[in-house]
Parts: C-alpha cells; sequence; structure tokens
C-alpha cells in the first residue's frame, strides 16, 4: 500500500541519517525533544 511505502522511505531517511557521525553525536547531546529534531534537520 501507499501508506506501507511511505512508512518505509521514512525508515530508509531515519537509518541514513544515524549513519552519519554528526547526527549521532547531535542526538547523545540532546537534552530536549528539539534537540533530537534539531540533529535531523
Amino acid at each position: 500500500t501507499e501508506a506501507a511505502r511511505e512508512h518505509l522511505k521514512t525508515l530508509s531517511l531515519f537509518a541514513r541519517k544515524l549513519g552519519n557521525d554528526e547526527v549521532v553525536a547531535k542526538l547523545v547531546r540532546a537534552q530536549t525533544s528539539d534537540d533530537v529534531i534539531a540533529a535531523f534537520c
């Protein structure tokens, strides 16, 4: 379904970001939910 494809696309984007050491470092330092969101932007 379209929803399943969109879900997989979103998971793929997160996986790609988590492969980036800079993003992971920002997540480790995050103290608020806004910090977490900013790490992915």
